[in-house]
């Protein structure tokens, strides 16, 4: 008997190796493992169909052996003795487990052979968003409406994908060849609140795709933001990851007249499955319409934009302007071709708005998708890490040592590259180690070379010869203390200062005399880029500091900085992070008028204080908010402000916010930011952006997304 194995491969991406194989008699002995040879797995039922044709296209008859193997790892097959070969399909089938078959050829040699099945569930199951829309139920060629139900339909793909097999049916069990989906519906306000959430579960068949439809009735005109995302919640998956697409749009009246929009529909790519090395193309449907004063339609030409990111790089990006549609009813497809795929997580962003519009008002829409490209070549599975030093509240000082497990299925384990990174007080990662083949398991690290702090992460990366990664995060321990430890007691945070002040501050180290500590003072004003020095000395640690703040501008947006440096260059550093200060008017001096004589050269001059966050680290699926104080320098009333905010590599902006401020006036604003759930670890800039009638003053931040 030759028993030829049908190579399924469940997921979009990964599957764990399974083997050929090898002759047999028929007598067959198979036992069952989950994993590896060394966990037994029981219960596993096993079914054999004599085959119509030699490929097994179809089954001859109903299966003649359907046995579980109930609480043993072990069942027996005896096989009919034929004189000439016969094929026979034979499916071996576990819960939450890969399911297996086998093409069987046997002419009766009368043989007992022995084969140990190991089985495997998925790596990394995602289940593809294929096409999303949102429309007016009643009049899909408009937009959506208050108190007008709308549709909200997604295609979404199986996790599990099917190739090369050499067995042409499967068996009725239909739950081993299906994937478990949670789809996720969520409608976002323009402010980022949730206005609308549903869920449902379906169970997709392989290599198919399966429609799920949603309804909302909106109550408010507004902008909103749709997104649907799937979850495979199938227990044959080791892990999952979330796929969706999103849709910015706008609800208005049925009684709205003189405006334009446009309708995005239907955003998908040419792949259901992309690998390396394949060309992607993207299309969509779109409409874009305007309504006169009498509510009656014309069609009109409409200006898109595509955006795509692998990961947070921006690597395609290119407009097309698409001829009017035909009528105003039905919906017109256009596509891009783009560019050729590499490995890894990709965004596509396609924006859309009717050109020539005549109104003021001129609706937008915006879809987004987010996909996965998988190595090429055979299946890979991903590699896994996992950090067994330090553990989360951990305290380390003096010299440590990191040791993590990293393997991989595919390859030998001490060809991982490894790469270790940490951060403490809202910093970005700092990499203590990144290289290749250099999977130890062990890395020394002189901890007196860091600051004390008590919210230090540390992270591992694995890398495979495929590209593919894996992470692990010890998300909080301590340092410390081994450096120095430095408390600033004036100024304090809020504090208003004038006039020649002392800087005050205790520092001490466990190792040496706290006199020889070395100090350094610092001061920045406005989040400059670079700290100005007031002292760095040599064993100067006196604990005070005179300084003159007439010397510096006066200012609402002061941060100091003391640090002190042990004899090892072990540092500690302490922050205020705002204080102000505010020079008195002193006797002698004249008094200037509080109101600015005007300057006719100047006419409109914004000027931006201060920008804050309402948080240092933001995580995926979170929403930052910015407060923003800027001030009136020129010498007329502004009324037509607006303000909005960026992170372009992201592909994200914030709803824009109108504002009006007085000449020698200030105006305080608060946006927000929705961080989308992909986003990778790093540091970004946010752009802000004030507007005065097509003249713009532009600010960048910092933010770190763990």
């Amino acid at each position: 008997m030759k028993k030829v194995f049908s190579a399924i491969i469940f997921s979009l991406i990964f599957l764990a190796g399974l083997s050929a194989a090898a002759l047999a008699g028929n007598i067959e002995i198979d036992n069952f493992y989950a994993g590896s040879l060394s966990t037994p797995l029981t219960d596993v039922r096993t079914l054999v169909y004599t085959c119509a044709d030699d490929s097994c296209s179809a089954p001859s008859g109903g299966a003649w052996f359907n046995q579980s193997s109930g609480s043993s790892n072990t069942e027996t097959i005896e096989y009919p003795g034929t004189a000439n070969e016969q094929h026979y399909a034979e499916f071996m089938l576990a819960s939450c487990y890969i399911p297996k078959a086998f093409n069987v050829r046997d002419k009766g040699t009368g043989l007992t052979t022995t084969y140990d099945n190991v089985f495997n569930k998925v790596n990394n199951c995602k289940s593809l968003i294929d096409t999303f829309s949102v429309t007016n139920s009643v009049k899909p060629n408009m937009p959506v409406m208050v108190d007008i139900n709308a549709n909200l339909d997604a295609n979404t793909y199986s996790a599990f994908n099917q190739i090369n097999n050499v067995v042409g049916f499967f068996p009725g069990s239909v739950d081993y060849y299906s994937a478990e989906t949670e789809v996720t519906l969520r409608i976002y306000d323009s402010n980022g609140q949730v206005v609308h959430q549903n869920s449902k579960i379906v169970n997709i068949y392989m290599n198919s795709l399966e429609h799920v439809h949603f309804e909302w009735i909106p109550t408010i005109v507004g902008e909103y933001t749709a997104e649907v995302s799937t979850k495979v919640i199938d227990c044959q998956c080791s892990s999952t990851s979330k796929q969706s697409a999103s849709k910015i749009f706008t609800v208005v009246l049925e009684s709205d007249t003189d405006y334009c929009y446009t309708l995005l529909n239907n955003l998908t790519i040419n792949n259901a499955n992309p690998k390396a090395g394949d060309f992607l193309s993207v299309s969509a449907v779109k409409i874009s319409n305007e309504v006169d004063n009498n509510g009656n339609l014309n069609a009109l030409a409409t200006d898109t934009t595509l955006k795509i990111y692998k990961q947070t790089t921006l690597v395609f990006d290119s407009s097309k302007t698409i001829n009017a549609n035909s009528d105003t009813i039905n919906f017109q497809e256009f596509s891009y071709n783009t560019l050729t795929l590499q490995a890894g997580n990709y965004t596509v962003d396609m924006g859309a708005v009717a050109l020539n519009c005549q109104f003021a008002t001129n609706n937008a829409e915006n879809e987004t998708l987010f996909f996965t490209v998988t190595p090429s070549g055979s299946a890979n599975n991903a590699p896994v890490v996992s950090i067994t030093n330090p553990t989360v509240g951990a305290t380390l000082k003096g010299i440590e040592t990191v040791t993590w497990d990293a393997s991989d299925a595919d390859q030998t384990d001490s060809n991982l590259d490894i790469k270790i990174e940490y951060k403490f007080n809202g910093n970005t990662w700092t990499v203590l180690e990144d290289g290749v083949n250099n999977n130890d398991g062990i890395f020394t690290w002189d901890t007196r070379t860091v600051p004390n702090a008590n919210d230090y992460m540390l992270r591992i990366t694995v890398k495979d010869n495929e590209g593919v990664e894996a992470t692990d995060t010890v998300n909080q321990f301590t340092i410390g203390p081994n450096s120095p430890v430095v408390n600033i007691t004036s100024p304090q945070v809020g504090n208003i200062w004038d006039g020649t002040r002392s800087i005050l501050w205790s520092a001490s180290d466990s190792v040496q005399a706290d006199s020889t500590l070395d100090m350094l003072i610092e001061y920045r004003f406005n989040s400059a880029s670079s700290w100005v020095v007031l002292e760095n000395g040599t064993d100067n640690n006196d604990g005070t500091f005179t300084w003159d703040t007439t010397s510096v501008t006066d200012g609402n947006n002061y941060e100091l900085r003391v640090t002190a440096t042990n004899d090892v260059n072990g540092t500690g550093v302490d922050f205020v992070s705002q204080f102000e200060i505010k020079n008195i008017q002193t006797a002698g001096k004249p008094k200037t008028s509080a109101k600015k004589i005007p300057d006719k050269s100047r006419k409109k001059n914004i000027h931006i204080n201060s920008i804050g966050f309402d948080q240092e680290d933001v995580k995926p699926d979170d929403k930052l908010y910015i407060f923003l104080n800027f001030e009136n320098h020129g010498d007329i009333d502004l009324n037509n402000i607006r303000v909005k905010a960026i992170i372009r590599e992201l592909g994200i902006r914030s709803r824009t916010i109108k504002a009006m401020v007085d000449d020698d006036e200030q105006s305080s604003k608060f946006l927000s930011l929705y961080i989308p759930y992909y986003a990778m670890p790093g540091t970004y800039y946010v752009e802000i952006v004030i507007d005065l009638d097509g003249e713009r003053r532009i600010k960048y931040r910092p933010i770190n997304i763990i």
